[in-house]
């Protein structure tokens, strides 16, 4: 097909987007992204393009580089597995003798690296060889390369090939921060952008383009249909393009991509491939088997035959055992799969995978195994009915095959029907059915929110529910999450029956905003114009103050009209405050809004909007006044204004027009109206119309004349009280006649003065012209006046005042020119003076008292204490004798200095002496240069280094650590000291604390914690004295980083806690004891909270919880190896801390603008963090831990969170562990697996359990009445042991009465020889004397506590079997029938699990025997 030009557009991709890649999936995030074009893209240097299968990736490279070779510049586009050491000659564009003559060029070039043929990339190593052999072709000239690399989202390996291309072909840009030119602080160019998809005026472009025929309509189906996401790929439109030019109608979502199926199957990327002998049939199946095993396995990469394998692919061989290796390659390189990467393929789209593995489940569902392939899709976990989550995205297809999983779905989540599929394939009555139940579940918050997005709302929308929708508004009338939902329904279908309700709620100030704004919006977007005139006037005059929110909706669905703009005028007037950064988005609305108006409504706005900028209060400027409550509104102005301009509409000259824009310039200072980019556009097209210019000029000369007159008593002859506002007139060169010409039109003489002022200005701009001046001295000859005032402008006569100012300034500039020659010989003398004395740098007596020399001190002062170590660059300016004199003198001066230690005697923080750093000098120089150091240094050179470590200014110096590795015991001796002096001179009572050395060992010199540590620990347990914070915190932090024993911490808080008074002293320690010794310290801490004035239990749970999860410094696990982390931990101090840090009290800062966090913000998102930890643990423990909270949150929002919260755990902890191959073909033949873990065992028992229940109670040959004969429950075991043994399948062994280490014995257990343990069946007959309180006793005792002791037992089956009975039992004081049993002791189960926490699953089944003869008396 020939390439389309559709000036593609490309979104840059974050860090933070990178790290969110899905392993099955890549879905970029990019609708509200910003865009970049082509354009943007050629002028980086390093870009990688990430696009799907079908964007078009390829056909974009090559076109671009066309288009670079047709402006004359070199541009280059090959494949990545063409390039090899020798590529030049693989170039598809562009060719050898180009590039050569590029590489001797200083030219840029342009090169497209394209990996859409990766096919014969057999592994990523390949991909780095080839870049690396690019990067050393282009060696030379790397810095003028610009290079773009294309590659599928799923394949690009984020870290690992932004390091090759940062290692192979770095290009370095200066951090916007950084203006040195370091090479150090460069950052790397490279950018991940993805090419976004079509838009619908792509696609209609891409259709006219192809001649494709009633456009319009096709366009309303591909929306209607949900289809754009298939359209927005050009791949895939040709397809779509394809089925409409054939059939004339694309049909339903369903039908496309069935029609899309089919047509890439029956095609191939190799010709070859197409004659392999293979039925159409058999392709499909195998695509269903290939698409249900990517989801069973969580493998979405399928090796290809013939290729190298990796253990993460899904072998295809194995999957299709059945198929040889041509056909297997057939079916693998037809189009619904992508081009071969690294010798896999992948579904090319995530639709196509699920319709074809919805496909294949369907056809189990029809087949023998029913029940099995039910209990895949819905499982139940610790009570809780849940949709498999690793099979989800494949019920909405499936739901359109199959009624009874369709009435499951609308059972647990009716949401799934609108994620994805085609719900409009369902009949009326279930769509409805579908949408009532899940408007239930937003009205009790029960959904998961997946389809609450405006997106989602329309795959939803059909006129066929707009009385659905009705009626829900009116039973959910009070309910704003449902309104809001239901309101962009009615809006996006403009259901124009809800309009009479949604008006109301529009217009009851009580209401949720967000409610009202969807009500207001889908009024204004169906209703009729008598309903938006009602609502818009009924609004403006409520007596409230208009949130600017509902404004928006308001103005964003309207067609202007006067009555409208009238309406509009006063909405603006009832608006709510302007804040400088409101998000309501008013600003921007009414800018496009005014953009569609023609030139009598756009006046009308204006001219309301200048009467509201006239009302008090005002800003007021040198007479300059503006309303400050509409200011806001003047960008509006400003934006009419201008379009009025460029038409020369002569209502722009009208008095209150001008007045705007004078008056604007009230808020010249003000800083929150100084965003107004309209300012700058007016201030290039007003001087271009004489006419307005000059009356915005005269009208500010009556302005700032008044002004003055009134507050100086002045008069105005010149405009130079007002030039230095910056407004919008102008005079040039062409309006000098103008202007002289106003000396004879204006009456008044000052305005003459302010005429010939101006006029003169511009002479004097332009090298004071004498044909210029003859004009002005014309002008001037009738007025006498003017004539002085020329005169005076020609040969100024300067004041006193004037004359003292100008004798200062030139003063003051011959002092500056003394001063600077002054400088300048002083550094030639002082660069003489040296050279002279430079012997002196090394030879003076004054070194050897560890003194310097005046010969030092210049050359220190004139390096500006930068780096003093840098002696090579003293060469420039006094050679290279006085650099090596320097280098040598700073080597031998170190050793004689004996710096001060703080340990010796206090010495003032951050004060460094010159001899000080020109020793540090002179280390550094040594420890670089010299590869033996430290080892060539004697002990008393060791000894004197080591007093130079505390005087760097930022962390310790360069060597310290050289020297430690050597000799350590000497540094820790120093440093040891050091850090005693530290801890004996804090001071508790400074807020800012002196820290000498520990701030630096914890942040510079993690590799000496661990030595210095048992100092820092015998110290504090021997010293009660209280010290500063900082000190504690980096002393402790020290001791957390040294892996000092749980022990010693524990011991050291408890007696730091009865040591100190304070207690937020206290509480600092005891988030050491909590983290070290949870069980004992969260008691101790209960107590101790309890025991406290409310006040200080409150302002002590923040400091320890902020001090144990805090963000920053925190112990978090250090101490204590992470084991606060323990869910029954979490969970008491979850609700220790609530009591004290109550959520009532939480502070909201959402929208308050800029903020420092104080410990109350601290304190709160610490104890959140609690919560966070609790529920990433997924397991029984924390689900029970979850659910046992719930107490303390009777009802409310915290209660449905954490129902919630519980559920997702519930859905982790049930999720489909992946599958083998073997298990996915296993389960397609018998409808069940070969188990490999303890839990498909029990899945395995309890279908087995499912299905002779099934049999026994309803089956046709069912044999109830001779087990109802049955009188021994020996018997009884026998007999469901042996049906259990007949459907082994030799998945499992049935063993009877197995007697464990505590001589109890199982019923019935099944085994399997990889499970580590057997999954017990307790078998209890009901008809015998078993009481309500044996039956729950038996389960607790025997099942759970014996059966299932070993820590790798976690779920088993409590069976029981009613032959004849019709007793009651007594269940926790209920009277409990044999029809409600089973669920009453499942619940009873589930009530006292929370104590069994390991265990998984307990199972209760009934077998009532009398069922099938009630059937066989039916």
């Amino acid at each position: 097909m020939d390439y389309i030009q559709l000036n593609r557009k490309f979104t840059l991709i974050t860090s933070k987007q990178n790290e969110d890649v899905s392993n099955l999936d890549y879905s970029l995030n990019i609708k509200y992204a910003e865009k970049n074009s082509w354009d943007d893209l050629l002028t980086e240097y390093r870009c990688v393009i990430l696009a799907e299968a079908g964007a078009g990736k390829t056909k974009e490279f090559e076109e671009c580089a066309k288009r670079i070779q047709a402006d004359g510049k070199y541009a280059f586009f090959i494949r990545i597995e063409d390039i090899d050491n020798d590529f030049v000659n693989e170039f598809e564009i562009g060719d050898e003798d180009q590039f050569d003559e590029w590489l001797a060029s200083t030219d840029s070039a342009w090169f497209f690296l394209d990996s859409v043929d990766e096919a014969r990339l057999e592994n990523p190593k390949q991909f780095h060889k080839a870049i690396k052999k690019f990067a050393r072709k282009i060696k030379t000239a790397v810095r003028r390369s610009h290079i773009y690399i294309s590659s599928r989202p799923y394949s690009w390996r984020f870290k690992n090939d932004e390091e090759i291309l940062d290692t192979e072909l770095f290009y370095g840009v200066k951090k916007e921060q950084d203006k040195s030119g370091n090479d150090k602080q460069l950052k790397s160019a490279l950018k991940i952008f993805a090419i976004t998809p079509l838009i619908i005026e792509d696609i209609k472009i891409f259709c006219e383009i192809r001649s494709v025929e009633n456009i319009s309509e096709l366009l309303n189906q591909i929306e209607r249909y949900d289809l754009l996401e298939f359209a927005g790929r050009p791949f895939d439109l040709e397809n779509i393009i394809l089925k409409w030019n054939d059939e004339g109608i694309l049909g339903s979502r369903s039908d496309i991509i069935q029609y899309n199926i089919e047509q890439r199957l029956r095609e191939s990327h190799t010709q070859a491939r197409k004659s392999t002998p293979i039925s159409f049939t058999k392709l499909v199946e195998g695509a269903q088997r290939l698409a249900a095993a990517v989801i069973l396995t969580c493998r979405p990469d399928i090796g290809v035959p013939v290729l190298a394998h990796t253990k993460e692919n899904l072998n295809a061989s194995t999957i299709l055992p059945d198929w040889n290796d041509d056909e297997i390659l057939r079916l693998l390189e037809s189009g619904i799969f992508n081009d071969i990467i690294y010798g896999a393929v992948r579904f090319r789209h995530r639709d196509t995978r699920e319709f074809l593995a919805a496909q294949w489940f369907s056809k189990l569902l029809k087949g023998d195994n029913r029940l099995s392939t039910e209990k895949l899709l819905f499982s139940e976990q610790f009570g809780e009915k849940i949709i498999v989550p690793a099979l989800r995205s494949i019920l909405p297809w499936l739901i359109l095959l199959d009624e009874k999983i369709c009435q499951d779905v609308m059972k647990l989540q009716p949401e799934i029907a609108f994620e994805s599929g085609d719900p409009a394939q369902l009949s009326l009555n279930i769509r409805r059915k579908f949408f009532s139940q899940f408007v239930e579940r937003i009205a009790t918050n029960q959904d998961d929110r997946t389809i609450r997005d405006n997106d989602s709302i329309a795959k939803i929308i059909d006129f066929e529910l707009e009385d659905e929708v009705l009626s829900l508004i009116k039973t959910y009338y009070d309910n704003e999450d449902v309104i809001f939902f239901l309101g962009r329904m009615a809006w996006q279908g403009k259901f124009t029956k809800c309009i009479s309700l949604l008006t109301s709620i529009a217009l009851d100030s009580k209401r949720n905003i967000y409610s009202r704004r969807v009500s207001t919006r889908a009024i204004m977007a169906c209703g009729e114009k008598e309903q938006k005139v009602e609502l818009w006037g009924n609004l403006n005059h409520s007596g409230e103050k208009l949130d600017r929110q509902l404004i928006v909706e308001l103005v964003n669905e309207t067609d202007p009209d006067q009555e409208f703009i009238s309406l509009l005028i006063e909405s603006l007037k009832n608006a709510a405050l302007y804040k400088r950064f409101e998000r309501s988005g008013l600003t921007a609305v009414l800018e496009e809004f005014v953009q569609n108006l023609d030139v009598i409504l756009g006046y009308e706005l204006l001219a309301g909007i200048a009467e509201l900028l006239t009302l008090e209060p005002f800003f007021d400027i040198k007479g300059y006044q503006i309303s400050k409550e509409y200011a806001w509104t003047l960008k509006i102005a400003f934006q009419i204004i201008e379009k009025l301009i460029r038409e020369r509409n002569p209502l722009v000259l009208e008095d209150k027009i001008i007045k705007v824009l004078i008056n604007g310039r009230a808020l010249e200072y003000q800083g929150d109206f100084d965003n107004f980019n309209e300012n700058s556009r007016l201030r290039e097209v007003i001087p271009t119309w004489n006419e307005l210019n000059d009356k915005l000029y005269w009208y500010s000369i009556d302005i700032a004349r008044h002004y003055l007159l009134k507050k100086e008593q002045k008069k105005l002859t010149d405009d130079g009280a007002i030039y230095y506002f910056e407004h919008f007139w102008d005079f040039g060169a062409d309006s000098f006649e103008r202007l002289l010409n106003y000396i004879d039109t204006k009456d008044f003489i000052d305005d003459k003065l302010v005429s010939l002022n101006r006029a003169f200005f511009i002479y004097s701009q332009k090298n004071k012209s004498p044909e210029m001046l003859t004009k002005i001295q014309e002008s001037c000859k009738k007025y006498p006046i003017l004539l002085d005032q020329l005169t005076k402008l020609l040969i100024p006569v300067q004041s006193d005042l004037q004359k003292k100012i100008l004798g200062h300034e030139n003063r003051q500039k011959s002092l500056l020119e003394k001063q600077r020659s002054r400088e300048v010989r002083q550094k030639k003398s002082l660069i003489e003076y040296v050279k002279k004395n430079s012997d002196n740098l090394i030879n003076s007596p004054r070194i050897l008292d560890g003194k310097l020399t005046n010969e030092h001190i210049y050359l220190i002062e004139g390096m500006n204490f930068d780096d003093l170590s840098n002696w090579e660059g003293l060469i420039k300016d006094f050679g290279d004798k006085v650099a090596q004199n320097y280098h040598d003198s700073a080597i031998k001066f170190w050793r004689f200095l004996k710096p001060k230690l703080h340990s010796e005697e206090f010495l003032e923080k951050n004060a460094r002496p010159f001899s000080v750093l020109f020793g540090l000098a002179g280390l550094q120089i040594e420890s670089i240069e010299n590869e033996n150091f430290p080892c060539n240094l004697l002990e008393s050179e060791i000894n004197n280094a080591l007093r130079y470590i505390t005087w760097e200014l930022n962390g310790f110096p360069i060597w310290l650590e050289k020297i430690y590795k050597f000799y350590p015991d000497k540094v820790i001796e120093v440093i040891n000291t050091e850090v005693v002096w530290e801890l004996e001179s804090s001071n508790p009572e400074t807020g800012k604390n002196y820290n000498h050395i520990l701030d630096d060992i914890f942040y510079h010199a993690p590799w000496i914690h661990k030595d210095i540590a048992p100092k820092i620990l015998e110290w504090l347990k021997e010293n009660s004295k209280l010290l500063n914070t900082d000190t504690y915190r980096y002393a402790v932090q020290i001791l957390l980083n040294a892996g000092i024993q749980e022990s010693n911490f524990r011991l050291l808080a408890q007696q730091k806690i009865k040591e100190l008074a304070l207690p937020e002293h206290k509480a600092w320690w005891y988030a050491l004891y909590v983290d070290c010794a949870p069980e004992e310290g969260i008691s101790d801490l209960t107590r101790w909270l309890e025991s406290l004035a409310i006040d200080d239990a409150i302002q002590a749970s923040q400091v320890f919880i902020c001090h144990l999860t805090g963000k920053r410094d925190s112990i978090n696990g250090k101490a204590g190896n992470n084991k606060f982390k323990q869910v029954k931990y979490l969970k008491k101090l979850y609700s220790l801390m609530h009591k004290y840090i109550k959520l009532d009290d939480d502070i909201d800062r959402v929208n308050s603008g800029v903020y420092s966090p104080g410990l109350r913000d601290d304190a709160q998102d610490s104890r959140d963090l609690l919560f966070t930890y609790l529920k990433e643990v997924p397991c029984a423990e924390s689900y029970y831990a979850i659910k046992d909270l719930l107490k303390t949150h009777p009802s409310g929002n915290r209660r449905i969170w954490l129902e919630k919260t519980a559920h997702n755990i519930a859905l982790s902890c049930g999720d489909l562990k992946p599958w083998s191959i073997e298990q996915v073909l296993q389960f397609e033949e018998s409808g069940n697996i070969n188990p490999k873990t303890h839990k498909e065992l029990f899945d395995l028992a309890l279908l087995r359990i499912i299905e002779l229940k099934d049999w026994l109670e309803n089956g046709d040959y069912s044999p109830w009445l001779t087990w109802q004969r049955v009188e021994q429950e020996t018997e009884m075991r026998n007999l469901i042991a042996d049906e259990l043994r007949k459907k082994a399948q030799a998945k499992y062994s049935i063993s009877q009465e197995n007697e464990l280490a505590n001589s109890q014995r199982t019923d019935i257990r099944l085994d399997n020889p990889v499970v580590n343990s057997p999954v017990p069946i307790e078998l209890k007959i009901l008809d015998k004397n078993w009481s309500g309180a044996d039956l729950c006793e038996r389960l607790r005792n025997q099942l759970v506590g014996d059966y299932l002791r070993e820590q790798t037992a976690g779920c088993g089956i409590f069976l029981l079997v009613a032959q004849s009975t019709s007793k009651n039992w007594k269940i926790q004081d209920r009277i409990i029938s044999l029809n409600e049993l089973e669920e009453t002791l499942q619940e009873y189960w589930y009530s006292i699990a929370h104590e069994w926490v390991k265990i998984d699953f307990i199972k209760v089944i009934v077998i009532d025997l009398n069922k099938r003869k009630l059937v066989s008396t039916t």
